[in-house]
């Protein structure tokens, strides 16, 4: 996912010791440990919250048996970084990036299988994993990667404004109509409130259209062809309802500046907002109580929305039979504490940690996880995601600066994007 789409998340004081978590050791790990212990390589340009201390309390479960060193790279290098590695036959034994990202080793067969690892870990993806998660990661038949973190799109809304304008802060919009008539009476253009601003710019747009795409049925490529097949009346749709929100209902700035509905709503002049939940914590450390979170509102026919995302998957060449049983007692681990992860201030693709009484007391996480679970990543397309922002996002901000129309910003973003995909130039 973007570096955007991870918010830090403060920890909630749950104060786990090593030992609380490493808990007693189960049946399997009750052999002969070995001389040497088997070092888990794991490289993550993810969220690192309640990470290390996993680990930390692996590696002292499991001391003298398994051991994993984590490294965190940098996202603006990360490509680069694991080339360059690869190149040198230096590579991690685990690797966590972005699915668009991952996709080019799984397309390369330089991923192991994924099944078998986490048959080894006792996870059944089609039923411990969101289906959209599980089944986006499917490449030429085969699951090359696993998802480990998420961001779904939802609706943040200011109570305090609500009740001011005489609408219930309990009952958020949860239609487009509904959401263009609350925003209606809460703009206030004589003191600079917006009931809903909409930037046209690629990161303002990034979930905000593309989950409004996803509810009209768009699907944004083929993976298996690489075609881009976005060009449709429902990408059309999406585009129509964010420009009419500046244009025709006037609830939005005609201009919005990048990070001005981020910025508005934390100074309580944006009365609601779109995106993912990477910026939850900074809005509850600045509204408090009257931070609203709720599904994304149904603006076409599906409950739908875009999710960031997070995968890993483990090199092929740096795996044999002790590393294998290595990384899948790790992810077995991994998933098993996920609720520590969570309550550091992410939310985990395990599903069964969310109908944890622990993780369902922590505010706002039971709607996130849902969102997630009618979440949609990107295909998994070699910088997919890069071209979205090269091609897709510039062209349909002419659409949303009232410049273009909206079929011709959308058949361009399409032309560009597949000029991507055709001559692999992301980045470029």
């Amino acid at each position: 996912m973007h570096k955007h789409a991870w918010y830090g998340g403060a920890a909630l004081g749950v104060g786990l010791s090593l030992t609380a978590m490493a808990g007693a050791i189960p049946a399997w790990a009750q052999v002969q440990r070995s001389r040497k212990a088997e070092v888990i390589n794991f490289w993550s340009s993810g969220p690192t919250a309640g990470v290390q201390h996993v680990v930390d309390a692996f590696n002292y479960r499991f001391k003298g048996r398994f051991q994993v060193k984590l490294t965190a790279i940098p996202y603006a290098n990360e490509t680069a970084l694991v080339n360059s590695a690869l190149s040198s036959h230096k590579e991690p034994n685990l690797l966590e990036m972005s699915l668009t990202i991952m996709a080019p080793y799984a397309l390369d067969h330089l991923f192991a299988p994924i099944g078998p690892l986490l048959s080894g870990a006792h996870v059944q993806p089609t039923k411990d994993f969101p289906k959209g998660l599980w089944n986006a990661s499917q490449i030429h038949g085969q699951h090359y990667l696993a998802p480990n973190g998420a961001i779904p799109t939802v609706l943040f809304y200011n109570k305090a404004l609500f009740r001011k304008a005489g609408l219930n802060p309990n009952n958020p919009p949860v239609s487009g109509k509904q959401l263009i008539a609350d925003a209606q009476k809460l703009t206030k253009t004589s003191t600079g409130q917006w009931g809903y601003v909409e930037e046209p710019t690629g990161g303002g747009m990034n979930y905000s259209i593309q989950s409004a795409m996803f509810q009209y049925g768009v699907q944004l490529a083929n993976a298996s062809s690489g075609k881009v097949t976005f060009d449709k009346s429902g990408t059309v749709a999406a585009v129509n309802f964010f420009r009419n929100l500046i244009w025709k209902y006037h609830v939005s700035p005609t201009n919005a500046s990048p990070n001005e509905a981020h910025d508005l709503f934390v100074k309580g002049q944006n009365a609601m907002e779109m995106t993912g939940t990477y910026d939850y914590a900074i809005y509850k450390a600045a509204l408090g109580k009257n931070l609203g979170v709720a599904l994304m509102p149904k603006i076409g026919p599906r409950p739908l929305n875009f999710l960031g995302q997070n995968y890993w998957g483990a090199f092929q060449p740096t795996l044999n039979s002790g590393m294998r049983t290595a990384i899948s007692r790790f992810m077995e681990f991994y998933y098993a504490h996920s609720l520590y992860i969570a309550q550091q201030g992410q939310i985990p693709t395990w599903t069964p940690t969310w109908t944890d009484p622990a993780f369902v007391r922590i505010p706002t996480y039971a709607t996130q996880a849902m969102a997630v679970a009618q979440g949609l990543p990107h295909p998994p397309i070699s910088g997919y995601a890069d071209y979205m922002h090269q091609y897709f996002f510039p062209t349909i901000e002419g659409a949303l600066l009232n410049k273009t129309s909206s079929t011709q910003a959308v058949a361009q973003a399409a032309a560009g994007v597949q000029s991507g995909i055709k001559n692999g130039n992301a980045g470029a």
